[in-house]
C-alpha cells in the first residue's frame, strides 16, 4: 500500500490513476491502480486502536476514553488521535476544547525547544516560536480569505524567518510538527483545527484582530471555551456570582462584584457558550462604563439593580434607558438624594418601573416580563404607594389585597 496526502495536488483530476510500468501481460498495457480514500475511524475504529496503544494500561486506556468522548467530532481523525500521548501525561481534565489543543500546542513547543540547556533562553525561544506560530496561521488566514489557500508560500515562510532571525526553519518538519511542507515546499498546518486555534487565542488577547467566523467553526468553538474558562476564573475569584432562586428556576441573578481586568465581550460570550440567561444584573453604580452597557444591551437584560448609587457628573442613568428590553430599575443609595429628572422623564416616557431606595418613582406596564420576585415586590411598593397617597376608603381593601397576593405568589 502507498498512502499520499491528497492537498499534494490541486485538483483531483491531478491526481495519476496509471503508473509510468507496462504490464507484462499480452496486452503489454501501462499498470493501472485505484484511489482509495480512507475514512475517518468510526467509534469501533477508535476503540480498537487505544485497546491496542494501552494494551495492559487500563488507567491510561481510561483517560484517553474520557478526552475522546469529549471531543469525538476531532478523534476521528487518526492524526490528532496520534496526539493522544500529550493529553494523558500531566492527568489534567480537560473542561473546554480549548484546554485539549492548549496542551497539545504547549507540548510540540516544549519538544522544539527542549534541545537547548539554558533555561531562561528555551523559554524566551518557545514564546518567540509561539508568536512565529500565530504569525503563520494570520497569513495562512488571509491568504485563505483572498486566494482561498491554506498554505504559505516559500517566499512568506523565508520573509518570516527573516524577520523573527531565523537562518533555518525554527522547527522539525520530519517530527510530530503541527506545521508541515508539502510536494511543492509550500506550508500548511497539519490540521487545519491547530490554525483555528492560533487564530481563536489571538482574538482572544487581541479584540482589534478581524476574525469571522464563517467556514472556521473550531475557531469559534475554541473562541468560546477560552471566554468561559476566563468566566469560570473569575467567578471563582468573586469578581461574578451567579445566584439561582430555589424556588424559580429561571430566575438567574448575575452579580457584577469587581471591574478590574473584565472584559465584557468575552463575559457575553461565556454566558452563551454556558447557557446561562440572567434574568437580573446587579452591580455597583461606581462600576457602570460604556462597555458594561454595552454588555447589558447584548444580553438584552430585563431588570437591574444599582447598588452604592450617588449623582456623578458627566456620568446618568438615563443611557440605560435606551436598553429597549429593560423593564426594571431598582437603586439602592445610601445618601439623601434623588434621581435626574431627565431620568424620571425618560423612564414614564418608555414606561420603565423605576424603584429607588423602596420608594416608587415610575411605573411600567410590561409587568409579566418582570423575574416573579421582582414582580411580588413591585406589587408591594404599588400597593404601599397607592395606601400613602389614596383616600381611607379604600384602605382595607387594599390592604388585605397586599397580603392575599403575597401569600399567594
Amino acid at each position: 500500500m502507498i498512502t499520499c496526502r491528497s492537498q499534494f495536488f490541486d485538483s483531483e483530476k491531478l491526481i495519476p490513476e496509471e503508473t509510468s510500468w507496462i504490464s507484462t501481460g499480452r496486452e503489454k498495457n501501462l499498470i493501472n491502480y485505484n484511489k482509495v480514500y480512507i475514512s475517518p475511524f468510526s467509534d469501533n475504529d477508535i476503540e480498537k486502536y487505544l485497546s491496542q496503544k494501552y494494551k495492559g494500561q487500563r488507567k491510561k486506556r481510561k483517560q484517553a476514553y474520557l478526552i475522546v468522548e469529549r471531543c469525538k467530532n476531532l478523534m476521528v481523525r487518526p492524526l490528532l488521535l496520534s496526539y493522544i500521548d500529550d493529553l494523558i501525561e500531566d492527568n489534567v481534565k480537560y473542561t473546554e476544547l480549548s484546554d485539549i489543543y492548549e496542551t497539545l500546542i504547549d507540548k510540540w513547543l516544549q519538544r522544539e525547544v527542549n534541545s537547548i540547556y539554558d533555561k531562561v533562553e528555551r523559554n524566551k525561544q518557545k514564546k518567540n516560536l509561539y508568536r512565529f506560530s500565530v504569525d503563520i496561521a494570520k497569513t495562512i488566514y488571509s491568504n485563505w480569505k483572498g486566494v482561498k489557500s491554506m498554505q504559505l508560500t516559500p517566499e512568506q515562510m523565508g520573509t518570516f524567518m527573516k524577520s523573527y532571525g531565523y537562518n533555518d526553519l525554527p522547527f522539525d518538519i520530519k517530527r510530530r510538527s503541527l506545521i508541515n511542507r508539502n510536494a511543492s515546499g509550500s506550508f500548511k498546518f497539519a490540521h487545519k483545527s491547530f490554525l483555528e486555534y492560533f487564530l481563536a487565542k489571538e482574538l482572544f488577547v487581541n479584540p482589534s484582530f478581524e476574525l469571522e467566523f464563517d467556514g472556521m467553526d473550531m475557531a469559534k468553538t475554541v473562541y468560546q471555551g477560552l471566554c468561559a474558562n476566563e468566566f469560570r476564573n473569575q467567578k471563582n475569584n468573586g469578581v461574578f456570582e451567579i445566584i439561582y432562586d430555589k424556588r424559580f428556576e429561571k430566575n438567574i441573578k448575575l452579580c457584577i462584584n469587581k471591574t478590574n481586568n473584565v472584559n465584557y465581550i468575552h463575559t457575553y460570550v461565556a454566558l452563551a457558550a454556558l447557557n446561562i440567561e440572567p434574568v437580573i444584573v446587579s452591580f455597583h453604580w461606581g462600576a457602570f462604563s460604556t462597555d458594561l452597557y454595552q454588555f447589558l444591551d447584548n444580553i438584552k437584560v430585563v431588570n437591574v439593580e444599582i447598588k452604592g448609587y450617588k449623582n456623578t457628573s458627566g456620568v446618568s442613568p438615563k443611557s440605560l434607558l435606551s436598553i429597549s428590553t429593560l423593564n426594571f430599575i431598582k437603586f439602592e443609595s445610601p445618601e439623601t438624594i434623588s434621581l435626574p429628572k431627565s431620568y424620571i422623564n425618560e423612564a414614564r416616557k418608555f414606561a420603565v418601573t423605576t424603584i429607588f431606595n423602596d420608594e416608587i418613582v415610575t411605573t411600567g406596564t410590561q409587568y409579566v416580563h418582570l423575574p416573579i420576585l421582582s414582580n411580588v415586590d413591585y406589587q408591594l411598593y404599588r400597593r404601599i404607594h397607592q395606601l400613602v397617597n389614596d383616600d381611607t376608603r379604600n384602605s382595607r381593601k387594599l390592604i388585605d389585597y397586599i397580603f392575599n397576593e403575597i401569600e399567594n405568589k
